[in-house]
């Protein structure tokens, strides 16, 4: 979801195994503040099939962000997290995207128009993926 939001063509290689920025300032920062900010929880990565959401807390899906700066990939992400635990398990949960540098909360919850949305970017996704060739930068 992130992918779809912030660059297609990456979505492309990241499906098609080709790694082409794990380096990249922005991930590793972002690596970091989801390792090191909530280290003082005992915590475990979840993970159910495709995704791996950075905590629970008080039954609410935790995304941890190290800025606003892809704010709508952020959302997409989460929305995709409790659309994906309602479609496959029918755990109806409620999220909560973090950004630990602001000291702020967002709390969001998966209505109709969230679940219409995040389905038609899983067709345009796939749609994506499928092509023989990366889409044009």
């Amino acid at each position: 979801m992130q992918y779809y939001a912030v660059c297609k063509r990456e979505l492309w290689f990241e499906y098609n195994n080709i790694e082409i920025d794990r380096c990249n300032k922005h991930i590793v920062k972002g690596t970091l503040v989801d390792d090191n900010t909530y280290d003082h929880i005992d915590r475990e990565t979840l993970r159910l099939g495709p995704i791996a959401p950075d905590m629970s807390e008080n039954g609410k899906i935790v995304e941890i962000k190290p800025s606003k700066s892809y704010k709508r990939a952020s959302r997409l992400q989460l929305y995709y997290y409790l659309w994906y635990l309602e479609e496959k398990y029918d755990i109806k949960k409620d999220g909560v995207l973090a950004y630990p540098k602001q000291k702020e909360r967002n709390e969001i919850s998966l209505d109709k128009n969230k679940k219409d949305e995040i389905e038609s970017i899983i067709s345009d996704i796939y749609k994506i993926v499928m092509k023989d060739k990366p889409p044009q930068v």
